[in-house]
């Protein structure tokens, strides 16, 4: 368990490091290396410096109370205040296994979820972590090299007032939440145990189970401002989304999905 001393910014409620080196073990974590920050401007661009400098073997994790300077899909950013828990590992995928990464980090956030809490949480289509509606934690991953390294932001204690948009949620709006020390190691227990054989079928069978874009009336607004309407039918071998439309079948491998409200 490698620590980093804390943010001096008096705001900040600092994860437990001892307290995640206990859980690490009680669960049987393999991963132990798990540097603990209060304040960083991005847990995955910390990480990718270190992949990069070759100071980061798979496994290896950045934990923070705050980030103020996360990305996004497509480029965009945004910050984690208070009350949120961002990480991120560092992953060796065979090279087959690369586009399935998004797809391994998001079913361990949901069963961890899951595990911790017994509320509904599932997966909307390609890398939101929701709860009834609401997103509650997003997913970011980089190749660097022959490694990938996969972030995660999650809302665990925000007040409805505090939430960014009103398309967020908490976890503490549905549940007694868990601790941020609990809620890390039950994901990253579910995300090693996948990761360990990097099973293609499994992870894509559980990722449809998961997924609750599926089905659903949809807008795909796709990179380049087009947008397509129709009905979230698969999710492929791939980890695509198959959308049907009224031109045909459309199978998506990036995109922002709108979901659409269908008239009684």
């Amino acid at each position: 368990m490698t620590t980093n001393s804390p943010s001096a910014v008096p705001d900040v409620d600092p994860l437990d490091a001892d307290l995640i080196a206990q859980l690490l073990g009680e669960w049987h974590v393999p991963w132990r290396d798990v540097i603990v920050v209060g304040v960083t401007g991005s847990t995955n661009a910390d990480l990718a410096e270190r992949v990069r400098a070759g100071s980061a073997p798979a496994g290896t994790v950045i934990a923070a109370a705050q980030q103020t300077a996360g990305r996004g899909r497509l480029g965009r950013s945004w910050s984690s205040p208070r009350g949120t828990l961002s990480f991120s590992v560092a992953l060796s995928p065979p090279e087959d296994a690369i586009a399935l990464v998004p797809l391994v980090m998001g079913i361990g956030v949901v069963e961890g979820l899951r595990q911790l809490t017994g509320i509904d949480v599932v997966l909307k289509w390609p890398n939101d972590v929701q709860i009834a509606n609401g997103k509650v934690a997003g997913l970011l991953a980089e190749r660097i090299g022959d490694q990938v390294v996969a972030g995660c932001g999650l809302n665990i204690s925000l007040t409805a007032e505090e939430l960014p948009v009103p398309t967020a949620t908490s976890l503490s709006l549905h549940t007694p939440p868990p601790s941020r020390e609990q809620v890390l190691v039950a994901c990253l227990s579910q995300l090693a145990r996948r990761v360990e054989e990097w099973d293609r079928g499994r992870i894509i069978a559980e990722y449809r189970t998961m997924c609750d874009t599926l089905g659903r009336s949809i807008v795909v607004r796709l990179p380049g401002g087009a947008e397509l309407a129709g009905q979230a039918l698969a999710i492929d071998s791939g980890g695509r989304l198959v959308v049907g439309a009224a031109d045909g079948e459309h199978v998506i491998d990036a995109g922002d999905v709108e979901y659409v409200r269908t008239s009684l």
